[in-house]
C-alpha cells in the first residue's frame, strides 16, 4: 500500500514539473526577459555636442549623420560621413523608411529648419533616437568644424 502511494506521490511530481516547467516554453522557445526599453532621444544640439556625439559614435553602424539639404547644397560641403536625404525630394519618406528604426541619426540642414521637419517625419514613422544640429550647416562652418568640400 505504501508503495502504492510513494508511485503515486511520485507519478505527479513528476507531472507538475513536466506541467510546470513546460510553461517556460512558447512556441518552441524559452520565454525571455522582454528587452529593456530602448532609450528616446529627440534633442538638438549645438555644433559642438554634434561633433562630440560624431567622434564618439565614430565606426559605430547604429550612428548615422544625414544631411536632408538638397543634393547640390551637399555637393557644395557637407559634414564628413554625412549621407545625403533630401528632405523636399518627395521620396523623403520612402528613402527614410528604408533605415533601421532602431538607429540613432543626427539630422542637419542649412539653418536647422529642414532638418528640424525631417526629424518631425522621422518620429512619426516610428525612429526615436534623433539628434537635430541647431544652426544646421552654417553653425557647423561658423565653429569652425571640418567640412568635406
Amino acid at each position: 500500500m505504501w508503495q502504492n502511494r510513494r508511485r503515486l506521490l511520485v507519478a505527479s511530481l513528476l507531472a507538475i514539473m513536466v506541467l510546470l516547467g513546460g510553461c517556460a516554453y512558447v512556441t518552441g522557445e524559452a520565454v525571455k526577459t522582454p528587452a529593456p526599453a530602448m532609450e528616446t532621444i529627440n534633442k538638438n544640439v549645438s555644433p559642438a555636442e554634434a561633433s562630440a556625439l560624431i567622434q564618439a559614435n565614430q565606426g559605430k553602424p547604429d550612428f548615422t549623420v544625414i544631411d536632408v539639404r538638397t543634393p547640390a547644397e551637399h555637393a557644395a560641403g557637407y559634414i564628413d560621413s554625412a549621407r545625403n536625404i533630401d528632405l523636399n525630394s518627395g521620396n523623403f519618406r520612402e528613402e527614410i523608411n528604408k533605415l533601421d528604426r532602431n538607429g540613432i541619426y543626427l539630422l542637419y540642414c542649412l539653418t536647422g529648419m529642414r532638418s528640424a521637419a525631417a526629424r518631425d517625419i522621422m518620429l512619426e514613422l516610428g525612429f526615436n533616437r534623433l539628434y537635430n544640429l541647431t544652426g544646421g550647416f552654417s553653425g557647423w562652418k561658423s565653429a569652425g568644424l571640418p567640412v568635406v568640400q
